[in-house]
């Protein structure tokens, strides 16, 4: 699924991938000033979630990345 924001540009919300063996689910969530990643979460149907956030600085530069994943 993809969202148009005010600048007229494509953010991808959630992407779904299925098949023999495979149930994930990619959710991007934006923030909602400065129109950068925020966060990504994965919903995996074998229970290994992951959710990874991203922190910028004042020129819109990462500063640090987070994952959360109780298997890695």
């Amino acid at each position: 699924m993809f969202l148009l924001n005010r600048k007229v540009q494509l953010q991808l919300s959630t992407r779904n991938f299925t098949g023999t063996g495979t149930n994930i689910q990619w959710t991007y969530t934006y923030d909602p000033t400065s129109k950068l990643l925020a966060q990504v979460a994965l919903v995996n149907g074998d229970g290994n979630n992951s959710t990874v956030a991203y922190v910028y600085d004042t020129y819109k530069r990462l500063s640090s990345q987070t994952e959360d994943n109780s298997y890695a």
